[in-house]
């Protein structure tokens, strides 16, 4: 993952895929089209960083201040995404002095793309290529149309491959 030089201090981070996994004529038509395809946002990557520090002590329930400050994400932010969390059943939460959050399954079965997906809703550069949604009207006239769920699938397997252990 790269920052894009153009959107300094706008929240969004750069999804690019490295020559290795694309191949270069994928990977030069994502670079002239990087700014209009898939962006991460604070969310994701908080998302990530927070099930990060989970996962480093996963026994342990640790309390949403000492997760915001080790962080530096505001609380009330930091519970929003916690929220998120919770509801998508990646992590537990227990109330009451000793209370915080904790991973609800081992570290090594989570996939970052499972995380991404869970705090951003969807991981699809384009609306026409979402998985989850309605198949686009036009995918079977669109000339483009299998580029971008070629990138899809590339972006998808990338991150469902990569588990949060490797984050530690």
């Amino acid at each position: 993952m790269q920052t894009d030089p153009g959107s300094e201090g706008s929240g969004f981070l750069l999804f690019q895929l490295p020559i290795a996994t694309v191949g270069k004529w994928v990977y030069t038509l994502f670079l002239k089209v990087r700014t209009a395809i898939m962006m991460i946002s604070t969310k994701g990557r908080y998302a990530l960083r927070v099930m990060t520090q989970l996962a480093k002590d996963e026994d342990k329930l640790i309390p949403l201040k000492e997760i915001a400050n080790d962080q530096n994400i505001s609380l009330k932010y930091l519970e929003s995404i916690m929220s998120i969390l919770v509801k998508k059943k990646l992590v537990e939460g227990a109330s009451g002095k000793g209370g915080g959050y904790r991973l609800v399954r081992p570290a090594s079965d989570y996939s970052l793309g499972e995380i991404l997906r869970a705090a951003e809703g969807t991981l699809d550069p384009v609306a026409c290529a979402a998985i989850d949604g309605e198949p686009c009207v036009r995918n079977m006239d669109c000339p483009t149309y299998p580029i971008w769920k070629e990138l899809t699938d590339l972006i998808t397997g990338f991150l469902d491959s990569k588990k949060l252990t490797d984050l530690i």
